[in-house]
């Protein structure tokens, strides 16, 4: 073993630029799938932290005229869950998200910040999904009115250093001053989560009209069903139940029904009207694991195409040592040492490119995505048995072409284009600038695309244009905000208001 180890290293070394191109080309084309496939690994891991996730849906409206499909929300209303819970048999739990005033100014002290992603959500928030609470009481949050539960990063905003439990916060909307005590800090809503929001105030906070008002769908309500109750049967009893509470003139005319959409598929389904998170496709991801493994193919393709053209420089040697009684075996293994040795110093090499590009990688993509793929055991074992296929079909085929030639034919130089490794070979190479041409055309037009859409005129100057929002309502606000308007106009600088 330490003689073919030896040995290995010394014809590595013979040829120091050769094996650093044949090293860094492999180690660059592992890195770049990784880095790919543990994108794909992160977008396909959304909302499966919760332990009852298979149970899990949400509630989305759906409007009929006849059989005809006239409007698909993402929201309901705010009396579905209530209504639901009291009039169908399967739900063992539900939990409504309030999404009506989700911009606020939020204040403590002299702090003062327009805060966004402010959602009112009931107790069951807490046992439905599997969202931690770091400080305060664990059980009970949220059930009494003018409370509410704020993340680490809002704690570390408002009361740096102090404790937030039992402090104030003082809640402006447009409408109106609300205070609302902190009774809880939960960690920050993961990544992977479609459901992020900075601060959740209790629903028993809302004016109880609004509580379970049918006709106002500024509601994300979610159900846990029952075991074995399928989320088709709810669908084909709430129709029957909304005729019960549609009340008033307001799309009566219509058939009101819902549709229950698995938790883990909201981020894949395509995007609806009023829905706040970002889709991504399936098809999409899909696509950028074929490209990771073909980029891995490239790589592996090119390190052999390498190692075959360099073995036909030591083809004599070869020749030499089967003259001088060296077995088939033999001359195998040392192949599969070089191999072995390439291999891992590229997946070794890979490993601190990864490393280093990763912080690139999370800037091109504009998303904040841990390695997490290094914890999955399944990751691991595709790595190690890709690591152990490439170095066995990278040691072989070399060794393969090599040994079965007759020793008379390697010493005189006739062997570059016989039989079947010529044509191996050219297979070979014409996968690699195949595939090499198909990624380029794909980058093409995937940046064409991009182009289009960045320069397109979309009939305002979005660079020049500037959207003031103003603060609570207050008396005369309405001719406040007009003299406002009235006085920037007259600047130089703006064109309009």
């Amino acid at each position: 073993m330490h003689h073919y180890l030896k040995t290995a290293l010394r014809n590595q070394s013979k040829n120091k630029i050769f094996s650093i191109i044949n090293v860094l080309g492999l180690s660059i084309g592992i890195a770049i799938a990784v880095l790919i496939i543990n994108y794909v690994n992160f977008e396909f891991s959304y909302d499966n932290i919760h332990t009852d996730s298979e149970r899990i849906y949400r509630v989305e409206s759906q409007f009929y005229e006849g059989d005809i499909l006239t409007d698909d929300w993402a929201t309901s209303s705010f009396g579905y869950g209530s209504a639901m819970k009291k009039e169908i048999t399967g739900i063992e739990d539900y939990v409504r998200i309030g999404v009506h005033n989700t911009e606020q100014t939020v204040a403590y002290k002299t702090n003062r910040n327009l805060e966004t992603g402010i959602a009112y959500a009931e107790a069951s928030f807490f046992s439905i999904f599997n969202f931690k609470i770091i400080k305060g009481d664990k059980q009970n949050q949220l059930v009494r009115p003018g409370t509410c539960v704020i993340t680490e990063d809002m704690a570390a905003r408002y009361f740096k250093g102090e404790n937030p439990i039992g402090k104030i916060l003082t809640f402006a909307s447009r409408s109106q001053f609300n205070d609302y005590e902190v009774t809880a800090v939960m960690e920050n809503f993961p990544h992977n989560s479609h459901i992020k929001y900075n601060i959740l105030i209790s629903y028993e906070s809302l004016p109880d009209w609004q509580r379970d008002f049918w006709y106002i769908h500024e509601v994300y309500t979610y159900v846990k069903l029952s075991q074995g109750i399928r989320s088709e049967f709810i669908e084909d009893k709430f129709p029957i139940m909304a005729e019960k509470y549609k009340t008033r003139n307001a799309l009566k005319n219509k058939k009101w029904a819902v549709s229950l959409v698995p938790l883990k598929s909201i981020h894949f389904n395509p995007q609806k009207q009023y829905e706040r998170e970002v889709k991504k496709d399936k098809k999409s991801l899909s696509t950028l694991i074929i490209i990771a493994i073909v980029i891995l193919l490239i790589a592996w393709t090119n390190y052999i195409n390498l190692s075959t053209a360099r073995s036909m420089e030591r083809a004599k040697d070869i020749g030499i040592r089967k003259v001088s009684g060296a077995f088939k075996s033999q001359l195998t293994f040392q192949y599969l040492m070089e191999s072995v040795l390439v291999n891992l110093s590229s997946f070794l090499l890979a490993t601190l490119l990864i490393i280093i590009f990763n912080p690139l990688f999370k800037q091109l993509i504009n998303q904040d995505i841990e390695l997490n793929i290094i914890y999955s055991t399944v990751f691991w074992l595709i790595s190690i048995g890709s690591l152990l296929l490439g170095t066995l079909i990278s040691g072989f085929y070399s060794s393969f072409i090599l040994t079965r030639l007759e020793p008379s034919a390697i010493l005189k130089g006739n062997f570059y284009n016989i039989g079947s490794s010529a044509t191996i070979r050219r297979v070979l190479v014409i996968f690699q600038f195949a595939s090499a041409i198909f990624l380029i055309c794909g980058t093409f037009i995937v940046y064409k695309q991009v182009k289009f859409m960045q320069t397109t005129d979309i009939g305002v100057d979005i660079n020049k244009t500037l959207v003031i929002k103003y603060p609570v309502i207050r008396k005369n606000i309405n001719k406040q905000v007009q003299l406002f308007a009235n006085k920037i106009e007259n600047e130089p600088s703006i064109s309009s208001v």
